[in-house]
């Protein structure tokens, strides 16, 4: 009688444990009868970016194709020689400092070729017989450049300039008041053309934010004209000095 009730036990239990092996489901088979979601299949994987992505965020593309644009400000620091007439007739030689720096839009009208505007101001020395001066100009001028890829995020881009400024500075003029000559400082007005050739390195730091530095020859061409005198003054620069700009690219 033990012996039948055991084996009864037994033969239930086995029964029981067979039931459940058949009534539990294939996890294959589910997904692929379409039982399984297969967007909520693994959501363990869920919120990690794929291999493609995390290499494109963390490597920034340099765009040059056409249509790209965008702002940004660029300036060019030197030391440089200039020449410039003075009243008696003689030109005036020195050494100075020129600086400019211009607001800039740019924008890429074919592959690898950009266009670019930029309105700003430059300044620089003039010789005078008793010192020098400075002259300081607003300066409006448009470039072109013609990339050329080295990397993905890093390219060379030579280019020319061509532009024009009008502005001012001083001279010392000497003035008779109350009978005694006094020397006193008048204000002159400057105008004139620009070229520039450009040698840029451009980097692209991260999906929209650019860099770019080099070198810049430029040549200024222009006049000073004097109102107490009614003369008008040639003046000429040209100098070699180091760019950089920042851009927002679009």
């Amino acid at each position: 009688m033990n012996k039948k009730a055991a084996g009864l036990v037994t033969f239930f239990l086995a029964s029981l444990c067979s039931a459940g092996a058949i009534a539990q489901s294939d996890p294959f088979s589910d997904y692929e009868e379409g039982r399984v979601d297969p967007n909520t299949a693994m959501p363990f994987l869920e919120g990690v970016p794929s291999e493609d992505q995390t290499s494109s965020e963390a490597l920034p593309v340099l765009q040059v194709q056409a249509g790209k644009w965008s702002v940004g400000a660029r300036g060019a620091l030197s030391w440089t020689t200039g020449r410039n007439e003075v009243v008696d007739g003689q030109r005036e030689r020195n050494t100075n400092l020129f600086l400019r720096f211009t607001p800039t839009f740019a924008f890429f009208v074919w592959d690898n070729v950009e266009v670019a505007g930029s309105l700003g101001f430059l300044s620089h020395s003039l010789a005078r017989p008793d010192g020098i001066a400075t002259e300081t100009d607003w300066l409006l001028e448009a470039t072109g450049h013609y990339y050329i890829k080295l990397t993905d995020r890093l390219a060379l881009a030579p280019g020319l300039g061509l532009g024009a400024y009008l502005g001012s500075s001083e001279r010392p003029v000497t003035a008779v008041v109350d009978g005694t000559a006094r020397t006193v400082r008048e204000s002159t007005s400057t105008v004139g053309g620009l070229t520039a050739v450009y040698g840029d390195v451009i980097y692209q730091l991260s999906s929209n934010l650019r860099l770019r530095a080099g070198l810049a020859l430029t040549a200024m061409f222009g006049s000073e004209s004097i109102a107490s005198s009614g003369k008008s003054l040639g003046s000429q620069t040209v100098n070699t000095g180091v760019t950089l700009g920042l851009f927002y690219v679009f």
